[in-house]
């Protein structure tokens, strides 16, 4: 069989039609309008969807960046009050030393005070103790001659010598950093001696003087 005899069989059918093309093209066309709107609709919200993540991403970026920067700030507050703390508690320990130092001086004064205010002296010290005051304020009453000390300290001694018969007075200021003690008294020694000596005591020079008078 042959494509004539096709045909002819076809022809003599009279139940047979030909497909209509036009109907199929239709739908087809149907079917790709379809697609390429679904497509067209997956794209603009895939292109939403990206949208809004790189917006989101964005944001995050930012609260990261402002919640980096806060911890910098914190961090660098912490640090502050840590120096501060320190500087503080290294405070606290001097002052601590320092009330520990003068509590102990405070105690040490206390027992000084206390062993001086119980301290008698041997009845032989005590009367040897009354002939040396006589004896001074005998010489005293009866040379003229007074020293006292207006400053005294670990660098200076300075104060006068003076004598109550002839009325002189001689100044000094020794310096203690240059002078050792042999020299001191030597010094002191020759302003009593330049004073001179009188005789006949005079009313005012028999009795003693300041508690800083000698």
């Amino acid at each position: 069989m042959d494509d004539s005899d096709i045909t002819d069989f076809l022809d003599s059918d009279s139940n047979f039609e030909l497909p209509d093309h036009s109907r199929f093209g239709a739908m087809i066309e149907d079917q790709q309008n379809f697609i390429n709107s679904f497509k067209a609709k997956t794209s603009l919200a895939a292109d939403q969807k990206a949208k809004e993540s790189q917006r989101k991403l964005n944001k995050l970026d930012k609260d990261i960046a402002r919640g980096t920067k806060d911890v910098e700030e914190f961090t660098l507050k912490i640090q502050k009050l840590q120096r501060e703390l320190d500087a503080l508690n290294e405070e606290h320990d001097s002052i601590e030393e320092r009330n520990s130092q003068e509590m102990k001086e405070l105690i040490e004064l206390e027992t000084l005070v206390k062993n001086r205010s119980s301290f008698k002296l041997h009845p032989v010290d005590a009367q040897r103790f009354e002939n040396s005051r006589f004896r001074l304020f005998a010489c005293k009453s009866l040379t003229g001659i007074r020293w006292n000390f207006t400053e005294s300290n670990d660098k200076k001694l300075v104060g006068y010598v003076g004598n109550a018969h002839t009325e002189q007075i001689k100044k000094f200021v020794i310096d203690l950093a240059k002078t050792d003690h042999a020299d001191v008294a030597k010094q002191l020694w020759s302003m009593i001696l330049a004073c001179g000596f009188q005789n006949k005591p005079t009313a005012a020079s028999t009795h003693p003087n300041d508690n800083k008078e000698n």
